[in-house]
């Protein structure tokens, strides 16, 4: 349900004027806050999360630029509270939202998690909220290839496992939606989220003996193209948020290990169990670059871990 303790009064001193278009966004996390605190030059924002703590977290910090509520979004009776709630106030008096992002996160959890937070929740956000415009935040997992093949932003999606089939559903419900957007971000790193820095680190990289593709986006690009799909009013469809890619998992590990004085990683098969399942494919981001002029700051994985490297070692 809501906690309305954490939402924040309006008032004149504060740029969260309800003049401005009404914007919520689902998630406010890692990706999300982020993105809020920069929709809130043009827009009154209110940041939803999942755990009070969290919204306690960015009520203390932000409570000039966004309201911090708790919404669950596979409940649908707090949706529907969160829309009466925002649209009683709304200054246009036409009680609609003008701008969804849904970036929730399952948090690692299962498939029924799975279900509940991506699948559930855009067949509750397309029922409760009715916005105007609908950004879904996907992921490049729906494409599901381990041929190497080029995924366009309208190529064939595949799944291999439970959980890619329940995202290209939740996909399939936001796209039916006139106006929407699903936006498909391809392996976020950045700060906090350094995952091959630490796996070389550690020793538990494993250089796999069937080439493969890797593909990311650094979670600053990330924000940056959520921010662009925001802020042009007549995109609409599948977008892949991606870097110019092409590097594979050992000229990857190549860099690192060189740049970390460290040996390259053993030889092996592929980790079976690893979280996430095993691809080998190019995503690639077209719409982005040619009809909005996004390009990504990071151009690849090694320019984005070589920065996060040369800063960590500034502050020693």
């Amino acid at each position: 349900g809501i906690n309305a303790e954490y939402g924040t009064t309006l008032d004149k001193t504060t740029n969260m004027t309800t003049s401005q278009p009404l914007c919520v966004v689902l998630g406010a996390g890692w990706l999300g806050l982020p993105l809020a605190l920069q929709l809130a030059d043009t827009h009154r924002v209110v940041a939803c999360v999942h755990r009070a703590e969290s919204a306690a977290a960015i009520a203390a910090e932000h409570a000039d630029r966004v309201e911090a509520r708790v919404v669950d979004v596979a409940d649908v009776d707090a949706l529907r509270q969160l829309r009466a709630e925002l649209c009683n106030t709304a200054a246009d008096d036409k009680g609609q939202i003008d701008l969804v992002v849904q970036c929730v996160a399952s948090g690692g959890g299962d498939e029924d998690k799975y279900r509940q937070v991506y699948l559930e929740g855009a067949r509750n956000v397309a029922a409760e909220l009715q916005p105007t415009r609908w950004i879904y935040a996907s992921s490049s997992s729906v494409f599901a290839f381990t041929d190497g093949r080029e995924c366009h932003d309208t190529a064939e999606r595949c799944a291999t496992s439970e959980k890619a089939r329940i995202l290209i559903e939740a996909e399939d419900v936001v796209l039916k939606t006139k106006g929407a957007i699903v936006a498909r971000l391809a392996g976020l790193y950045g700060r906090d989220r350094q995952y091959p820095i630490r796996s070389v680190r550690s020793g538990r990289a494993v250089l796999e003996t069937e080439p493969r593709l890797l593909n990311y986006v650094h979670g600053t690009d990330a924000v940056s193209a959520l921010l662009v799909l925001a802020r042009s009013p007549s995109a609409s469809g599948a977008f892949n948020v991606v870097d110019d890619g092409g590097v594979t998992q050992q000229q990857l590990y190549t860099a690192l290990t060189k740049r970390l004085s460290l040996p390259l990683p053993p030889a092996g098969e592929r980790v079976a169990n690893a979280r996430r399942a095993y691809t080998n494919k190019v995503v690639i981001g077209r719409r982005l670059r040619d009809e909005l002029g996004w390009k990504p700051h990071y151009a690849t994985v090694v320019d984005g871990l070589m920065e996060i490297l040369d800063l960590e070692e500034q502050q020693q």
